[in-house]
């Protein structure tokens, strides 16, 4: 699905489809977990599993937290310092945090993914999933969330190595 002209975030400029985005955004989540500056407590959030050959990834991302904020659930960065420009767009293109902006981005995504007229999918498949599970304490009510990308689709180059970028299948 193309992005808007404007109002994305400009950390990802390159990035024309939501496909790309969104796995842009959970892989610089696993650049972020892996550098000591901005992960000194060694959290493990994110695991990426690319298969090549099926030309499709696995991204699991566990135990964020957040709470809700006037309605809205605002994710926790869970790293210190993480450079990130907030986007300048409308939701979900408008968020000021790296794990915020991309959970964000993957409800949308999932949500989209149920629209049979936006999901150009061959067998309309869902590849996002993701939960969000309130705790019991008052407000501001604590959140945990999930987000599972599974046999996510991919574009692969193999020309001096291998790139890889999400595959559009939303129109």
């Amino acid at each position: 699905m193309d992005l808007p002209s404007t109002g994305i975030y400009p950390d990802f400029s390159t990035e024309t489809k939501l496909e790309e985005l969104t796995l842009s955004m959970a892989r610089k989540i696993l650049e972020t977990q892996k550098n000591n500056t901005y992960n000194p407590n060694a959290l493990d959030r994110i695991n990426i599993t690319t298969d090549e050959e099926a030309e499709t990834i696995l991204v699991e991302v566990t135990e964020l937290t957040g709470t809700i904020v006037n309605g809205v659930f605002v994710v926790s960065e869970p790293y210190t310092n993480v450079p990130f420009q907030t986007g300048t767009g409308s939701y979900p293109f408008d968020r000021s945090s790296l794990c915020d902006a991309f959970v964000h981005l993957a409800v949308h995504q999932s949500n989209l993914e149920l629209d049979r007229d936006v999901n150009s999918d061959p067998d309309n498949n869902r590849y996002i999933t993701y939960s969000i599970t309130s705790g019991d304490t008052p407000l501001p009510t604590p959140v945990t969330i999930e987000v599972t990308m599974t046999d996510y689709p991919l574009v692969i180059t193999l020309a001096n190595g291998s790139i890889s970028k999400g595959k559009e299948y939303l129109s």
